[in-house]
Parts: structure tokens; C-alpha cells; sequence
């Protein structure tokens, strides 16, 4: 396993991205109730008529779907980026193995879903299949591993975004695994399709018998090391705290905004302020409890490393 002294996949390239993402899901959950309280209070002539409420239910819809969209977009951002900047890595990919069509990945050692500074990847690179040897030129690490040391390929359960889990041991050694997903395509659908579609690859690739028992790569093995992640499923410090928090400010704010409208009758003004407070309310708590994780994963695994 080689390592590199410098890494484009940083603490701030993640809270960078971290920084965007969240503030895009904010302005999709939030733009359009605030535009719809503009069209009702000083584009229409009755505020209170059929055409006022045909507005608040459509921001209403209209919010729900953008912000869906806007999840399952803005979760890659930045990938673009770090495809082009490591133009290097998957030229040596190509140099050294004669792949065509590498397939840029995210890699994170263990069989479980863990979080290093909120992103689900300890690293990322091109990953290569090279005759019986699968092959990854990383940011910050390269690997190989010959198919004879792999026992089973398969898919995490679908509770969360989907990757691909390689167990495989070390002569002698206990057994170890580390989760693979594709950082590609326009959205996280489409990347957990392609995800699927990489593990019944390489599950048809482990299928067929080794040809040469000989290892074509030795770049050394995958790293194993869990130091600085924290599972992706597992409270932090301050997040019931900060959820109580932030509900009881919604909560006081969604009431008295709202009774001021009903006691004026403007009741579709009172739908897109509870719209307004309480979707931009839940939206803003997932960034700052993703945020507590993000800056909470190293405090939580001060162990040091493990292996799984």
C-alpha cells in the first residue's frame, strides 16, 4: 500500500462540500415558500381568494420536491472536481494496467457504513480490474489484491446509501473487508445503481477461476485501519440537545407567526410560514446534526486503529 504526502479528498475539500450542501438544501426546502409569501402579499388582489391558495399548496408541493431533488444531487457535489483534479491517478491506471474505462470510486475499510468527517469515504481513486488482481490508484492510497485472497463480495443492506463489501484475509490472518461505492453519475440514484451494477461485476469476476495464482500488482494491501471514523448510525455529542433545541425554536416561532395570521384571516399566508418554519426547520436540523457528526468522528474513535 502506497500513501500520498498530499491529498486532494481533504478535511477542506469535505467541509467545503459539506459547507455547499448544505446551504443548497437549505435554499431548495426554503425559496419556495419565501417567493409564494412575495406572490400573496404584493401580486395578488385578494390574498385571502382561490388563487392565493392554489399558490400556497403548489410552494408547498413544489418545496417537497425540490428538496428531494436537491438530496439526491447535492450529496455528490464536488465529485466532478475531484475527477478532474486526479487526472494523474487514472493516467497511471491506464499506464500500468491497460484498463480502458476505470471506474472512479470511493473506498472505506470495514464491512459497516462509517462517516470520517461526515463523508462515508476514507478515500477515493480509480479502480481497476487487471487480469485474477483488483487494482486502485487512490488520492491518498494504492492497493491491490489478488483474487485468490478474496472470499466473498456482496451488497450492504439498503438502509442508507448502497456500496459493494469485499472480504478478504491475509494468509494466516483473521478475516478483514472493506465497502466500495461509485462516485459517479448525476445523482445518488444513479450512483447506487452503478454501485449494484460494480458488485455484480466483480461478483462475476470472483466467480470465474484464477487463471495465474502470481500477483500482477504489488502496490501492497488495502488499508484496514478505522482510525477517525465514526459509525454513520451513531449518536454524537450535543445531538439530542441541539434536536430539543432547535424544535422548541420552531415550535414557539411556528405559533406565534401563525396565530398572528389566522387573527388577521390571512389563513394562506399562516400555510406557507408553517411550510416555511417547519420543512426549513427539519432541513437545517440534518445540517447541523450532520455537521455535530462531521466534527465529532475523530473524538469518537480515539482508540486507534482496528480491524475489522
Amino acid at each position: 500500500m502506497s500513501e500520498r504526502a498530499e491529498t486532494l479528498f481533504s478535511s477542506t475539500f469535505r467541509n467545503r462540500t459539506r459547507f455547499l450542501a448544505g446551504a443548497g438544501l437549505i435554499l431548495a426546502s426554503t425559496l419556495p415558500f419565501a417567493l409564494g409569501l412575495l406572490v400573496v402579499s404584493y401580486l395578488l388582489p385578494d390574498p385571502r381568494g382561490v388563487v392565493a391558495a392554489v399558490v400556497a399548496v403548489g410552494c408547498l408541493a413544489l418545496s417537497l420536491l425540490l428538496t428531494a431533488w436537491a438530496q439526491g444531487r447535492l450529496a455528490l457535489v464536488g465529485n466532478g472536481w475531484l475527477r478532474r483534479q486526479m487526472r494523474l491517478q487514472r493516467e497511471e491506471c491506464l499506464r500500468q494496467t491497460g484498463e480502458t474505462s476505470p471506474t472512479f470510486v470511493g473506498f472505506a475499510p470495514g464491512d459497516m457504513v462509517f462517516t470520517w468527517e461526515g463523508d462515508t469515504d476514507l478515500d477515493v481513486g480509480y479502480l481497476c480490474v487487471v487480469n485474477d488482481t483488483l487494482v486502485c490508484f487512490g488520492d491518498q492510497f494504492h492497493w491491490s489484491l489478488h483474487k485468490e485472497l478474496i472470499e466473498q463480495i456482496e451488497m450492504t443492506p439498503p438502509l442508507n446509501s448502497r456500496r459493494v463489501i469485499v472480504r478478504w484475509h491475509e494468509p494466516r490472518e483473521a478475516a478483514r473487508a472493506f465497502t466500495l461505492s461509485v462516485r459517479e453519475g448525476p445523482s445518488l440514484k444513479a450512483a447506487d445503481a452503478q454501485t449494484l451494477a460494480l458488485c455484480e461485476r466483480l461478483a462475476a469476476w470472483l466467480a470465474r477461476p484464477a487463471e495465474n495464482s502470481e500477483r500482477d500488482f504489488t502496490l501492497g494491501a488495502p488499508p484496514t485501519s478505522l482510525y477517525g471514523g465514526l459509525r454513520w448510525d451513531q449518536p454524537v455529542a450535543g445531538w439530542c440537545a441541539t434536536t430539543l433545541a432547535l424544535g422548541a425554536m420552531g415550535v414557539v416561532t411556528l405559533w406565534y407567526v401563525t396565530n398572528r395570521m389566522f387573527q388577521q384571516q390571512l389563513y394562506w399566508h399562516a400555510v406557507l410560514w408553517a411550510g416555511l418554519i417547519s420543512i426549513g426547520g427539519a432541513v437545517v436540523t440534518r445540517v447541523v446534526l450532520h455537521y455535530l457528526q462531521s466534527t465529532s468522528s475523530h473524538s469518537q474513535s480515539d482508540k486507534g486503529p482496528t480491524r475489522p
